[in-house]
């Protein structure tokens, strides 16, 4: 039996023409959600389903945490961290349909979760001498479990579980060149279980867990003065993500349901771009018993990513953003006037974008040219 939204299609769903007024304004796509099948007699009802509803939601959270650390000097040079994070959550959530246009109230659906959970922590320092340091480290992460509401039609409140992780790093920290070069750099590998993520089930987008989750990636911060009054800036960072395994409940691409079911293993975690790089100069004028005057201007690099776990549904192509500013600070440093202007050239990009349901998609354009300046004034 095909159904839609949980019930089979029936003739009240249809006009006396066999189409639903509201598919000339384009308000009704013409599908049977959940089975993926397309319904070639008309368009739904969307009043009869009880899309239209007047639901509240009432969240209350309570957290508490201990944390401890402690460092002990192995040697002169070698430094060994342990610590460890108590950490209590406890969340309650109460869901009440209030009606739709064509249906009553529903009694109030609740739910309650407490987990408590100890997070270790380990890490281990090295400093060859006084301007460089080579350190690694172990740490475990946790947030709790929640709720959260499923769609309209029903009210129902779905449960999704803790979330941990497991963080691997090793850099290097140092100044070199009699202290014009400054060298910040590392690799890392987040190992994570039941990672929580909205995705996209034939109702609607809903926070669940994904299995396993793999992020692996460098960071790479370096600064140099070649003169003085004169510094230049790199930072990049080079990240690769990965759903390693999923086996919740079945995912729809919202952009085919007629495929049905689709497997998100092998895909990139959304808005995780692969490259992410900002280069930039500021050379500063001494004023003399005016101040100083630093001029400054940076570009940014993102490459491309995705905004859903479907592959390249909703995908911003690589961009690059420039950026420009004019500071000028008093000579006791009390004072300072920031002039700037963030996307230089107007670079039209979009920032965030995701299905609502099966019906859109909500979509928030990058920031456009910003001019502007600031003003501050420290107290001494």
């Amino acid at each position: 039996t095909q159904t839609y939204f949980g019930r089979a299609p029936n003739a009240s769903d249809f006009g006396p023409d066999g189409v639903n007024p509201l598919a000339e304004f384009g308000l009704l796509p013409n599908l049977i959600l959940g089975t993926g099948t397309e319904f070639t007699g008309g368009y739904g009802n969307l009043f009869d389903t009880g899309l239209i509803t007047n639901q509240t939601s009432v969240s209350k959270i309570e957290s508490f945490s201990v944390y401890g650390e402690m460092n002990y000097r192995m040697s002169e040079a070698v430094t060994l961290t342990l610590g460890a994070r108590f950490t209590e959550d406890e969340k309650t959530l109460t869901n009440e349909l209030l009606g739709t246009l064509f249906s009553g109230a529903a009694a109030p659906i609740t739910g309650s979760d407490k987990r408590d959970k100890v997070t270790p922590k380990v890490g281990l320092q090295w400093r060859p001498n006084e301007q460089s340091m080579v350190y690694g480290s172990v740490t475990t992460g946790f947030k709790g479990a929640g709720f959260a509401a499923l769609n309209n039609i029903t009210g129902e409140v779905t449960k999704f579980d803790e979330e941990t992780v497991t963080a691997f790093e090793v850099g290097y920290k140092g100044t070199l060149a009699d202290g014009r070069v400054r060298l910040d750099t590392s690799v890392y590998f987040y190992d994570y279980e039941d990672m929580q993520s909205t995705v996209q089930f034939a109702e609607g987008p809903i926070t669940t867990n994904l299995d396993e989750v793999e992020v692996k990636g460098l960071d790479f911060a370096l600064e140099w003065v070649p003169k003085d009054m004169l510094s230049l800036f790199l930072n990049a960072n080079f990240t690769d993500s990965e759903v390693t395994s999923y086996t919740g409940p079945d995912l729809f691409d919202p952009t085919a349901y007629g495929l049905g079911t689709v497997s998100i293993v092998g895909n990139p975690l959304p808005r995780s771009p692969e490259e992410s790089v900002n280069a930039g100069a500021r050379y500063t004028f001494d004023l003399g018993s005016s101040g100083l005057l630093t001029i400054g201007g940076s570009v940014a690099y993102t490459s491309d990513y995705n905004h859903t776990q479907f592959g390249n549904i909703l995908m911003t192509p690589s961009y690059a953003i420039g950026n420009a500013n004019l500071t000028w600070m008093s000579a006791s440093g009390l004072t300072s006037i920031n002039a700037f202007v963030r996307n230089v050239s107007d670079k039209e990009y979009l920032h965030t974008s995701f299905f609502t349901d099966a019906f859109g998609v909500l979509q928030f354009p990058g920031a456009p040219r910003t001019v502007g300046v600031q003003i501050r004034v420290n107290i001494d």
